[in-house]
């Protein structure tokens, strides 16, 4: 898609992104036809890549690709120049080439692994102090710029009369120029496997949702997915109640956590919260799902959390490997078996205790630094504090963002003010997350391409929202709003299996029964091939200048997804 782009009328301009982001490695490329009627100074345009804040169709001068508030690496193709950020870095670069009453051939080749950029004009590299070579890397138009940005091929005309296109091909076709030796077209059949053997690009492996009607039963096996769960995050749609967590650390019975007021089991806090001892709870991990059971009210609602007749019910499941021997990386040994590893789908589960005291280090198990984590005190009535690399620009782990409750980010040391490790993560003195007497639980989780990926956003608060690329069709999105007192958002495809997905409940809040479960009104989100478009102005996921903050998890890696 997006392989044209065509100006026509008098005074316009046209941009766009591809629909694919460029992998974070390999070697790439793809070669842009252009064309522009009319005089040489009839209008301008540029081809290469940007990311994607960088593109606005309706862009005004000043503003667009290669200019001064445009974040993008391109060639003009008016003055032939390399550009970045209206510096023109090697002017001239592709020796006078033109694309007036001319059908040029812009050939672009982008070098992730060594962060490098060229473009050629008619099959010739462009001079960057010398004739550029992408096999051996000399001379590169750009280079060291790309690392840890999500970038795009992009491309932009603009005629102030008669006309002008660009036309892209990625390797649909033969390429009219030789394909530097070592790199690739950029199309969905180069992109990595994810995963591998009988999991390959099959997330629902590692990850499933599951939805049921309760019909009173006890115990009710809840099945449909392709793995045995070790962590299972349940809640009620149709009534309020809480959100509850069971792993295969503490495993089952009554033993959930229910983070929407932050208590532990077996305590009653907040509206409708309930003991699950009484009220329902989780009582088997299955082959391909899990079993509740009633509890011991004798008041008609020994199973109202997780299977009473009539209601409506939700799980977010994932496998979190095999139980490890004993974690001792960090200061605070984890005893075996209270850590399970699932480093290919980027979980870890772990419970450990901490000498009440100072600032310690735990051993996550992942070999990958996390980038999102939440962790419970199990013990006491204390809240539920996460963390996510993206909560602060510079220092995430001098700040923190609240689970049970709609709190914005705060400054205090609950993360020892030191970020993960690819082994440990770090904890302050708060017996929140360092008790000598209580168990503790961390979940932590790291992004894995084509599976999982964390990140953020800024919002517009407009129906015409922005769209987030994330590798993959989402099945589960979670959001939060971190400069407002909004609430964290979960969506899933489960409950809404076309677009626009509708359904939300919060991770913070008990509510249900609603229109839209949580909601009266919809949440209305895109999940695409290739990631989500927010098609909502509500701040919870769309804020105005706001900064939210996501995890998602794939039902498809972009290699083998199809749009809805």
């Amino acid at each position: 898609g997006n392989l044209e782009i065509v100006a026509d009328t008098a005074g316009s301009h046209k941009a766009t992104l591809a629909t694919m982001a460029i992998p974070s490695t390999g070697k790439w490329y793809w070669e842009v036809k252009a064309y522009r009627s009319g005089a040489a100074n009839n209008g301008g345009g540029a081809v290469g890549v940007a990311e994607a804040t960088a593109i606005n169709s309706t862009a005004a001068s000043g503003t667009r690709l290669g200019e001064a508030s445009s974040s993008s690496w391109v060639v003009s193709i008016t003055s032939f120049d390399a550009k970045h950020a209206n510096n023109a870095d090697y002017a001239d670069y592709l020796n006078g080439g033109t694309v007036v009453n001319d059908t040029a051939v812009i050939g672009i080749a982008v070098d992730m692994d060594n962060d490098k950029m060229w473009l050629s004009y008619g099959g010739t590299w462009g001079n960057a102090g010398g004739t550029g070579n992408p096999v051996t890397g000399a001379n590169p138009a750009f280079s060291g710029e790309f690392a840890g940005k999500t970038i795009f091929p992009a491309g932009a005309v603009t005629v102030d009369s008669g006309s002008g296109y660009l036309w892209a091909n990625f390797g649909q076709k033969s390429f009219k120029h030789t394909v530097p030796t070592g790199f690739k077209s950029l199309c969905t059949q180069n992109l990595d496997d994810t995963f591998s053997g009988d999991e390959v690009n099959d997330p629902s492996k590692y990850f499933g949702v599951v939805k049921w009607t309760g019909d009173g039963a006890s115990p009710r096996s809840v099945g449909g997915l392709n793995f045995q769960p070790d962590l299972v995050w349940l809640k009620e749609r149709s009534e309020d109640r809480d959100n509850m967590i069971y792993d295969a650390v503490r495993g089952v019975g009554s033993t959930s956590i229910t983070i929407s007021n932050g208590w532990a089991s077996n305590h009653s806090a907040g509206p409708n919260a309930m003991d699950a001892e009484q009220y329902g709870f989780l009582s088997a991990y299955n082959s391909n799902g899990f079993a509740v059971s009633d509890g011991t009210n004798s008041g008609g609602n020994a199973n109202m959390y997780t299977n009473k007749s009539g209601e409506t019910y939700v799980a977010w499941c994932w496998d979190a490997g095999t139980s490890g021997g004993a974690n001792t990386d960090g200061g605070v040994d984890v005893d075996s078996p209270n850590q399970w590893v699932n480093a290919t789908a980027g979980i870890s589960i772990t419970k450990y205790r901490g000498p009440g005291s100072g600032t310690i280090n735990v051993g996550h198990g992942l070999n990958t630094a996390p980038e999102f984590m939440f962790i419970k005190n199990t013990g006491i009535t204390e809240t539920n504090f996460v963390y996510h690399e993206n909560m602060h620009p510079t220092d995430p782990a001098d700040y923190y963002i609240l689970f049970n409750g709609p709190d914005i980010v705060a400054n205090y040391n609950i993360f020892g003010d030191t970020e993960p490790t690819d082994t440990l993560t770090y904890f302050g003195s708060s017996n929140s997350v360092n008790d000598a007497d209580q168990d503790i639980m961390l979940y932590a989780f790291t992004s894995i391409a084509g599976f999982s990926h964390c990140g953020v956003y800024e919002g517009n608060n407009n129906s015409d929202g922005p769209f987030i690329y994330l590798g993959f069709r989402p099945a589960y999105i979670m959001i939060k709003n971190i400069d407002e007192t909004k609430n964290w958002a979960i969506v899933d495809s489960t409950r809404d299996p076309d677009n626009p997905v509708q359904h939300v409940l919060a991770a913070d809040g008990y509510a249900g029964g609603k229109t839209y479960d949580a909601w009266n009104s919809a949440a209305d989100i895109d999940f695409l091939s290739n990631g989500f478009k927010i098609r909502n102005s509500t701040a919870d996921i769309n804020g105005s200048s706001k900064t939210h903050v996501y995890i998602a998890f794939a039902e498809h890696p972009f290699k083998t997804s199809r749009a809805r």
